[in-house]
């Protein structure tokens, strides 16, 4: 929720109606679904999205982190009002709520104005769970067939979650592999020197239930085969040779220097201070958070690549009319 101070009160009490007491009417449930719906239809179209989904089908095969996120359009049109009203029921309450503000509040206003919009909610939700997996698709070569010119790339391997001791050294590891845009290795041996693409980058996504680590680009189909060889080659050689103490010491100079770059709006405190709550980090993790980086080792940053990168367990989905690829499994990518 976004407010204004003047309107704080009124926002305040519709998200309460919002929360506790949804209406569900027929016109507004089916207004949502058409804009869901259409918004299903548009994305269809567009070969990114159709990576995206391929790629979670992939990697988590039988399970709701393989599902696209905003549904089908037949799974859309299926959902009913009774089962809104089932959702809110079982999962909205207050012992699964976690909360960051940031704005013009004092802390006494702000503890009323809890009260007030979530006191009425149940004490407790109805149990739910999602099943720990481990991503799956190790040596796959997917290929999502689309008359573009361009490839589009998705690759990723297990990764590690949020809570695992080595999350720093994994954090300082991506930004030289390939989180640190042009100072990173694939920017700089895919892009600068054998100009395969304009972009190409990595990722460290952690899931509740599982983690990954992905590394993202396109490239003209001509070149595909070529660019999918090179990111597996300097996977494998960092996980090899690690990194050097120039690239981590630049690293860390970004990883501790743009994190005042987080704070600049409420939005973005809010959402760190949730982001804390969620991932459990503490109460003193924003006062800890640069240190932790500080003291993370370049013996610890090459073990976490010995321990983790592994190019043969790259899954690898690729959206086009790549020449000379050779995939495992065709996908129809529709128009």
């Amino acid at each position: 929720l976004t407010t204004l101070v003047e309107t704080m009160g009124e926002a305040f009490e519709l998200l309460r109606l919002a929360l506790a007491s949804p209406r569900f009417d027929d016109p507004a449930v089916e207004r949502v679904r058409a804009q869901i719906t259409a918004g299903l239809k548009r994305a269809a179209a567009d070969p990114n999205y159709a990576g995206q989904v391929t790629f979670a089908e992939t990697l988590f095969p039988g399970h709701p982190y393989g599902k696209p996120p905003r549904g089908t359009i037949g799974t859309v049109q299926a959902i009913t009002v009774a089962d809104l009203r089932g959702f809110v029921r079982d999962r909205i309450a207050r012992d699964t709520l976690k909360i960051g503000v940031s704005g013009d509040i004092t802390a006494a206003e702000l503890a009323t104005a809890l009260d007030a919009i979530f006191g009425g909610l149940p004490a407790k939700a109805a149990p739910f769970t999602v099943a720990e997996t481990v991503p799956a698709g190790a040596g796959a070569k997917v290929l999502v067939e689309r008359p573009i010119p361009q490839s589009i790339l998705f690759m990723g391997q297990p990764g590690l979650k949020r809570s695992d001791p080595d999350w720093f050294p994994a954090l300082i590891l991506n930004y030289v592999l390939g989180g640190g845009g042009f100072s990173s290795r694939l920017m700089d041996e895919v892009r600068e020197k054998r100009g395969l693409t304009y972009g190409v980058s990595s990722g460290l996504q952690p899931y509740e239930q599982s983690a990954l680590w992905t590394v993202g680009g396109s490239t003209a189909n001509e070149k595909a085969v070529e660019a999918l060889a090179l990111i597996k080659e300097i996977w494998g050689r960092t996980a090899r040779d690690g990194i050097t103490a120039a690239e981590l010491q630049d690293a860390k100079t970004f990883l501790t220097g743009s994190f005042p770059l987080t704070f600049t709006s409420n939005e973005a405190i809010a959402g760190v201070l949730l982001s804390v709550q969620e991932d459990d980090l503490g109460i003193d993790y924003l006062n800890q958070r640069n240190a932790l980086i500080e003291a993370v080792t370049l013996e610890r940053v090459n073990a976490v690549a010995k321990r983790l990168l592994d190019p043969a367990k790259l899954a690898t989905v690729v959206v086009g009319r790549p020449v000379g690829l050779e995939p495992t499994r065709v996908v129809d990518g529709g128009s």
